[in-house]
């Protein structure tokens, strides 16, 4: 429960500029993105790339509170 939080909390600072995005004009390189159907690419990668290291965060929290309860013993 403990690794729950913190997760939950980086998850909704990651989401907030995207509820937070004006609806405006795109700019070139979105246009350009979206017109050669990269953009679901570069939104997979930037996706898997930030799962990794998030995953990688929590397995690193773990190590660390394990070696902290062996110090304490």
């Amino acid at each position: 429960m403990k690794t729950f939080k913190p997760l939950f909390l980086f998850s909704i600072v990651m989401m907030t500029p995207f509820f937070l995005s004006a609806q405006g004009a795109k700019s070139v390189l979105e246009e350009t993105f979206f017109s050669s159907g990269k953009m679901p690419v570069v939104l997979s990668v930037v996706l898997i790339i930030l799962l990794g290291l998030v995953i990688y965060i929590a397995l690193l929290n773990k190590k660390v509170n394990k070696l902290e309860k062996d110090i304490n013993k």
